[in-house]
């Protein structure tokens, strides 16, 4: 026989077992079954969230040293974790579907940052949105220097003003789009 709870609520094994032995002593079950027969073991099972990946690239004002090439090296270890840090926090604060940030390589010219951003797909953000929030991550972090006039998502250049003017002229047309649907319903 199989029990199934719901994942915040799973009982002891213990618990399960003097359950199923109770009810079997007291007849109140219909079940041939043999008191003191019943083991029970509890297992969990976590299903995993579909997330969407989203490549993200941007230049650093810091000098390039080949020892970055190598992702065992505790210099890449260290500047990863650096990135992480700084951040992750950005990111989960504007998005509540964030998931991870994970930084996978970094190359010469001043020193290029490719991580990938992961996003539940229930909803993920769209480029200019991701682009506007390093933007925002740039005027405050003060371990690195973010270049802010080349931003890579998905492999499409934006720059600082570029992203912030696709995303006002989003708003715009929204606006437009409301206002025109609720003049339309008096």
């Amino acid at each position: 026989m199989r029990l199934v709870f719901p994942k915040d609520s799973v009982p002891s094994t213990s618990a399960v077992t003097t359950v199923m032995n109770n009810a079997i002593s007291s007849g109140s079950t219909s079940l041939k079954i043999i008191l003191g027969s019943v083991s029970a073991e509890v297992t969990t099972t976590t299903t995993a969230e579909a997330l969407i990946t989203k490549r993200l690239r941007f230049r650093t004002g810091e000098t390039f040293t080949a020892v970055l090439l190598d992702l065992s090296s505790s210099a890449f270890q260290d500047r990863s974790k650096l990135l992480k840090d700084n951040l992750e926090p950005f990111y989960r604060a504007e998005f509540g579907t964030f998931r991870s940030l994970t930084v996978f390589a970094f190359s010469n010219g001043s020193i290029i940052h490719d991580i990938d951003i992961s996003f539940s797909s229930s909803s993920v953000p769209h480029d200019t949105r991701i682009v506007d929030v390093l933007v925002k991550a740039a005027d405050q972090i003060t371990a690195f220097n973010i270049n802010t006039t080349s931003i890579h998502v998905n492999g499409i250049l934006y720059s600082s003003s570029e992203a912030r003017q696709k995303t006002s002229i989003f708003t715009a047309l929204s606006l437009v789009a409301l206002a025109w649907l609720l003049s339309s319903q008096r």
